[in-house]
């Protein structure tokens, strides 16, 4: 059942399940807590937010600013986020259930210099067995996770992850089991890995690989008794010069 909403400007909070939300010409602001639901802010300068998983997100035209949230050792949320035409600013935050892999938001700025403020934690992991015991990762290794995804980065476009050290040496290893080996990084630090995304939640690292991943340290406090950290894939880049890691100040 779509809700339909007239040219002026609405406030909207309320829990729903596979609902759709139209905004219309002037200021829209949506929060939705539920799954499954569509929220699409039309024209103007909208606020769109939806807690839950596999929500959709739409800021159509304007300066939109659009969140997707999920609780807390939640599975893969799989939820879409997209800017539409102007400078556009996507929000995601959570914390992953361990060894559970997929993708938590698929985000794609749109036409205009979006902003992407990234806060979700997951077990990023190595799969294969043979980096068991291993110091560092290494080419050839497959990393899993849960990610967000940005579809359509542009050079120069803010990403705030929530750190701002890069690490040059090769990212650490801590082990658990045979296929299952925690990436480590040091508090507030985050690095750039060459390869190719699946699709989904896994990551073949190859330096001649057309993607890149960002895995980050900006919260210790989600590491429970795993090494949890951020990640994101950057699909479709591979020069980490075009990437802009940043501190958004909106």
């Amino acid at each position: 059942m779509a809700k339909k909403a007239n040219n002026q400007s609405q406030y909207v909070v309320e829990t729903a399940n596979d609902q759709s939300y139209a905004g219309g010409n002037d200021m829209d602001y949506f929060y939705i807590t539920g799954n499954g639901n569509t929220l699409n802010g039309d024209n103007g300068n909208d606020t769109l937010g939806a807690w839950g998983s596999h929500n959709t997100l739409f800021g159509g035209n304007g300066d939109d600013r659009l969140g997707a949230f999920s609780e807390q050792l939640s599975p893969p949320t799989e939820n879409v986020l997209d800017g539409g035409r102007g400078d556009d600013v996507l929000y995601t935050s959570g914390v992953f259930g361990s060894g559970v892999f997929g993708v938590g938001a698929f985000l794609t700025g749109g036409s205009g210099m979006d902003t992407f403020v990234l806060r979700q934690n997951s077990d990023v992991l190595t799969a294969n067995e043979d980096s068991y015991g291993r110091p560092t990762v290494i080419e050839g290794d497959t990393v899993q996770g849960v990610f967000d995804v940005i579809m359509d980065y542009q050079a120069g476009e803010l990403i705030d992850i929530g750190v701002n050290s890069l690490r040059t040496d090769p990212v650490a290893l801590s082990h658990y089991w045979p296929g299952h080996s925690h990436l480590v990084l040091n508090d507030n630090e985050y690095a750039f890995i060459h390869g190719t995304w699946d699709g989904a939640g896994s990551f073949e690292v190859d330096a001649e690989g057309g993607d890149l991943m960002i895995v980050f340290d900006n919260d210790p406090s989600n590491e429970y008794y795993f090494e949890y950290n951020g990640s994101v894939i950057l699909a479709g880049v591979s020069d980490p010069s075009l990437v802009n890691i940043g501190t958004y100040g909106g």
